[in-house]
């Protein structure tokens, strides 16, 4: 999920400073690791957060990070 500085999420990735690297829950931790700079799945963000922006807007946002759409997301049933 995009998220503020403040904390709180961006689902349209306004006013983002980074990505969550992991699914966090602030009221029972606060902590997190934020992306700023790299490669992050896209597709697979917005499936796991519901992040709404498409990979165009946010790589205008957060120009540190490129968001891939075309790597393909692992379902349960590929990975049995």
């Amino acid at each position: 999920m995009p998220i503020t500085e403040a904390g709180a999420p961006a689902p349209a990735g306004t006013g983002a400073v980074g990505v969550l690297l992991y699914d966090v829950n602030p009221t029972e931790n606060p902590n997190c690791a934020l992306v700023v700079s790299g490669i992050v799945d896209w597709t697979k963000c917005k499936s796991h957060s519901g992040a709404t922006a498409t990979a165009e807007a946010m790589k205008a946002i957060l120009p540190g990070i490129t968001f891939r759409e075309n790597i393909g997301v692992n379902t349960s049933e590929e990975e049995a």
